[in-house]
C-alpha cells in the first residue's frame, strides 16, 4: 500500500492561505492607515556669492639697514609715536647678548612669579593661562603667546630643585643689567614715526593705499596683484586709522544685487568670527562678466592684520526656520497653510508660515504661539484619512 502526505499537504496549504491572509490585511491596513513620518528640523541658511581680492590699508613700513635685528614689538599691539619696535646690530655677538637677555628676563620673571605666589594657587593661575594660550594658538598671534606660557611654565615647574635663591636671583638680575649695559652701545633703537598696530607681516603690498581704488576697475584690479615692492630689510609696519578696504572681483550677477552706499555682511571663514559688516562705495562698470566692488570695513582689523590675499563670501540672505518635506504643507480653504503632526498618538493640525522653498523642503517661521510648530515634532508627509483629531492605534 502507497503512502500519501495528504495531511501534510493540507497543513502547508492552511499554513500557506493564514500567511497570505495576514499579509493583506497587514497590506491593507497600512495602505489606509499607515502614515510616512518627518521630523521638524532646526535650519539656518545663507545665500552667498563669492569675492576674490586685496585687503588695502594704510600702512606705514619700518625698515633698517643693519644684518641683525631684535623686535621687541608685539604683533597686533598699538604702538604710540617715537616707541621703540626693534633694535638694529651689527654683529652676531650682538645678538647673541640679546638671546641670554630674553632668556635671563624669562627666569627671572619665573623666580619672582614662584616667590611671589609661595607655591598657592597654582591651578587658579594656570587655568586662565591656558585659556589665553588656547586663544592665542588658535587665532595664529604668536607675541600672545609669551605672557601665558610664562604663568604656565612658572607653575609647572615650581619645585625645590627649581628654587632659585636671592643670591642666584640677585647675580642673574646683575648680569642682565650688564647686558642691556653693552648692547645699549651697540644697538640703534628703530623707532615707529607713527602711532597703530604693529605687524612683523610684510607682503610688498604696502604701496598700496586706498586712493589706488578710486577709479579701479577688474583689469586694474588685476594689475595691482601683480606688482610687489622689494621686502628685504623691512622688519615690520605699522597700520594706522581704524579702516581697511578689501578690492575684490565680483561676478556681474553679484555686483547687481549690491548698491553704492548700502552695507553688505562678509563672511571672512577662520579669519574673524561671525560676519563683518561693510559699507560698498564702489561698483565699477561691468567687465568680461565682472565688476570691481570696493567694500570699507571698520571691524575685525587685528583679525586680518596679516591677511592680504582673501575670498570672502557676501552674505545677500539670511534665513532661519524649521526645516519640513513640501510633501506634508496643506492649504485650507480659507488659504491657511498647515501641517498635520502626531501628539500622544492624537493628530493635531498646526497652522504654519512658509518662508522659502529648497527643492522638496520648506522652510517655515518659528513662532511663539503656545500651539505653534516645534523643533522636534513628529509631522505627517503621506497617508490616507488623515484629519485633525484622530486617534491613532
Amino acid at each position: 500500500m502507497r503512502k500519501t502526505n495528504a495531511a501534510l499537504n493540507a497543513a502547508i496549504a492552511i499554513l500557506f492561505a493564514g500567511v497570505m491572509i495576514y499579509l493583506g490585511v497587514y497590506v491593507f491596513r497600512s495602505f489606509h492607515t499607515g502614515y510616512v513620518t518627518a521630523g521638524a528640523v532646526y535650519m539656518e541658511l545663507e545665500e552667498t556669492g563669492q569675492a576674490q581680492g586685496l585687503i588695502i590699508r594704510e600702512e606705514t613700513v619700518l625698515f633698517s639697514g643693519k644684518p641683525y635685528m631684535d623686535v621687541i614689538a608685539q604683533d597686533g599691539k598699538n604702538i604710540a609715536v617715537g616707541e621703540t619696535v626693534a633694535n638694529a646690530m651689527d654683529s652676531q655677538d650682538s645678538m647673541a647678548d640679546t638671546a641670554r637677555i630674553h632668556e635671563l628676563e624669562m627666569q627671572i620673571s619665573r623666580a619672582e612669579s614662584a616667590a611671589d605666589s609661595g607655591g598657592s594657587g597654582e591651578d587658579s593661575q594656570i587655568r586662565p593661562a591656558l585659556i589665553q594660550l588656547s586663544a592665542a594658538v588658535a587665532r595664529g598671534r604668536i607675541a600672545d603667546i609669551y605672557e601665558p606660557e610664562v604663568t604656565i611654565a612658572s607653575a609647572l615647574f615650581r619645585s625645590d630643585s627649581l628654587t632659585v635663591s636671592d643670591s642666584d636671583l640677585a647675580a642673574m638680575k646683575a648680569e642682565l643689567a650688564g647686558l642691556k649695559n653693552r648692547t645699549a652701545n651697540r644697538a640703534t633703537a628703530i623707532t615707529s614715526p607713527v602711532a597703530g598696530v604693529f605687524t612683523t607681516a610684510v607682503d610688498g603690498y604696502e604701496h598700496l593705499d586706498p586712493s589706488d581704488l578710486t577709479e579701479l576697475t577688474p583689469e586694474s584690479l588685476r594689475a595691482l596683484t601683480e606688482y610687489r615692492d622689494d621686502t628685504e630689510g623691512n622688519l615690520g609696519k605699522v597700520v594706522t586709522g581704524t579702516k581697511w578696504y578689501f578690492a575684490a572681483l565680483v561676478s556681474e550677477a553679484d555686483a547687481a544685487r549690491l548698491e553704492e552706499g548700502g552695507t553688505a555682511l562678509l563672511e571672512l571663514g577662520k579669519y574673524a568670527s561671525g560676519t563683518v559688516p561693510a559699507v560698498v562705495i564702489r561698483i565699477s562698470h561691468p567687465s568680461g562678466g565682472w565688476c570691481a566692488v570696493v567694500f570699507k570695513c571698520r571691524t575685525a582689523l587685528n583679525d586680518t592684520i596679516a591677511l592680504r590675499e582673501l575670498t570672502a563670501d557676501i552674505v545677500y540672505d539670511r534665513v532661519s526656520g524649521l526645516r519640513i518635506p513640501a510633501k506634508s504643507v496643506h492649504v485650507d480653504e480659507d488659504g491657511q497653510t498647515f501641517v498635520y503632526v502626531i501628539s500622544a498618538m492624537e493628530v493635531e493640525k498646526k497652522t504654519v508660515e512658509v518662508i522659502c522653498s529648497t527643492g522638496d523642503y520648506y522652510i517655515v517661521s518659528v513662532e511663539s504661539r503656545a500651539d505653534a510648530l516645534r523643533a522636534g515634532n513628529e509631522i505627517i508627509v503621506s497617508g490616507r484619512g488623515v484629519e485633525e483629531g484622530l486617534l491613532l492605534k
